[in-house]
């Protein structure tokens, strides 16, 4: 085929070639393109859309983050009680809240658990949920049966808002809701954080009225003290301890000792300690004895300790809270003064004097006083001043009225203007003040309204005496069936109701 014949074929084909195959080489149509330039506006726009959504707090408004019963959560509502899970925490914590994380540095990017990878914000959305559990369920039960706050604590919920729109304005803050947003997340304004005070004011105000109602008879009291005088009288005893650690051969820091020789040294060493603290028990006569014979067998360091008498010395303890190595033998009906015991504990042995024991059948006594406090190391003319202002202090009152409103007031007027450290009133009990302030309370004279001024190691306490107050061991008891009954009470309305997340927990603000 001739060249020329060749080019009229190919023009050919090219004009029989379909609209639809030409568009295609050449690309998409017109219509195509505005049809994207459609869908792609309308992605921005819902992109911006979402965003300022997000921003503004919607979702956290109108989301459901957790489920509670019946009761749906939002973002916001889990903000409020993590957010304050957190509060409490670091209430509680304060000395030492360095230790769990760093307060500079955001909780969510700090590790709480190492082995599921939980951070500190997690565990605290945690903490408010299962608070939020236990706050929903007690609020449940208290509307089921017709439980409303008084005008008192409706009040209190208003005067917390107040409150709290004076902080925001003081702040900056355009408004409460703005304030709100910024202390606990986004989307937090003042008609969901209304509904957090009111759920745990009912809740918290429901579950003291029904501690409140808890009451007892003598003879439930009395009944329940002979079944268990061990859950609430005291002892007062002495103790000494061997540490084995003491007794401890010291070997070439080079040395390697197999598993067995390190045993057979600590099982010496042990050894040693129980020789050592029978050897102390059979000189033992008396509490005096006791209290030499620690100062003669305390090791070189512990000579200074051990010099002061009381440094052995444990006053009104409770079983609960005594060496477990020692309890038994302490609490036994049998124990009488000046019985001697030595037993094994986990670092040695121990030399125990037992001294008294307590049945705290005694009655409190009431108290009021103001404290004008010395520092530590204060001169002599600084303490001269402070009994000087104590004296002055108590003038003024037997000047006046005297009566214990009057006393009252008083006490308050110098505690603000910094006058006084402290000034308050005590029920206080046998073995709870220091020893010049108990004495001047339980004077066998002492009559309702006698004051003086008394001096101890914090400074000097003007004292007004108030009267006798209940029954020690009857408040122990009581108080005992109490808190038993109410935490029945609670665990049954609470350990049955959980939380469950749902898919708005990814609005909810981690800190």
């Amino acid at each position: 085929m001739s060249a020329s014949r060749e080019k009229n074929k190919r023009k050919e084909q090219a004009q029989n070639v379909t609209p639809e195959v030409k568009n295609e080489k050449k690309g998409m149509s017109k219509g195509g393109k505005t049809a994207l330039g459609i869908v792609i506006a309308v992605l921005a726009v819902a992109v911006i859309v979402f965003f300022s959504m997000l921003t503004t707090g919607f979702f956290a408004k109108h989301t459901t983050a957790a489920t509670v019963g019946e009761h749906k959560l939002t973002p916001a509502m889990v903000d409020y009680f993590s957010t304050d899970a957190y509060s409490s925490f670091a209430t509680n914590y304060s000395s030492y809240l360095n230790l769990f994380f760093d307060k500079n540095t955001a909780l969510s990017e700090q590790t709480y658990n190492e082995e599921t990878g939980e951070s500190w914000a997690d565990y605290f959305i945690t903490s408010g949920l299962t608070n939020a559990a236990s706050a929903y369920a007690i609020y449940d039960e208290a509307i089921a049966n017709g439980f409303a706050l008084t005008e008192d604590q409706e009040a209190s919920i208003q005067s917390q808002l107040d409150q709290m729109r004076s902080i925001a304005t003081v702040y900056g803050y355009s408004s409460i809701d703005s304030f709100l947003a910024g202390q606990y997340g986004s989307g937090c304004n003042e008609k969901s954080y209304t509904e957090y005070m009111r759920i745990n004011t009912i809740a918290q105000a429901y579950a003291s009225s029904i501690a409140d109602d808890l009451t007892y008879t003598d003879d439930q009291i009395n009944a329940e003290y002979a079944a268990n005088p061990n859950d609430y009288d005291g002892v007062t005893f002495r103790y000494f301890t061997f540490n084995s650690s003491r007794y401890t051969e010291t070997t070439d820091s080079e040395t390697e000792l197999t598993d067995e020789e390190k045993q057979a040294q600590s099982d010496k060493a042990m050894a040693d300690a129980k020789a050592a603290a029978e050897e102390m028990a059979s000189k033992i006569t008396d509490e005096q004895s006791f209290i030499n014979l620690s100062l003669e067998y305390a090791a070189e360091d512990e000579a200074e300790t051990y010099a002061e008498a009381n440094a052995t010395l444990h006053t009104d303890v409770a079983k609960s809270s005594a060496p477990s190595s020692l309890a038994d033998w302490l609490f036994d009906a049998d124990r009488a003064e000046g019985d001697v015991t030595t037993v094994e504990a986990s670092t040695g042995y121990q030399v125990a004097y037992f001294v008294s024991r307590q049945d705290h059948d005694v009655l409190t006594k009431n108290v009021r006083h103001i404290l004008i406090k010395t520092e530590d190391g204060a001169t002599s003319e600084e303490i001269a001043q402070a009994q000087a202002t104590a004296e002055d202090v108590l003038a003024r009152y037997r000047a006046g009225e005297q009566t214990e409103d009057a006393f009252a007031a008083l006490s308050q007027e110098l505690l603000n203007d910094g006058t006084a450290s402290e000034a308050t009133s005590y029920n206080i009990h046998p073995n709870q003040m220091v020893q010049t302030f108990e004495d001047w309370c339980y004077d066998e004279s002492r009559q309702p309204g006698d004051t003086a001024v008394i001096q101890s190691e914090y400074g000097f306490h003007v004292m007004y005496f108030v009267g006798d107050g209940d029954n020690y061991r009857h408040q122990l008891v009581e108080n005992a069936l109490k808190n038993n009954d109410y935490t029945t009470w609670y665990t049954g309305v609470t350990e049955k109701v959980t939380y469950e997340k749902a898919s708005g927990m990814a609005f909810v603000t981690k800190k």
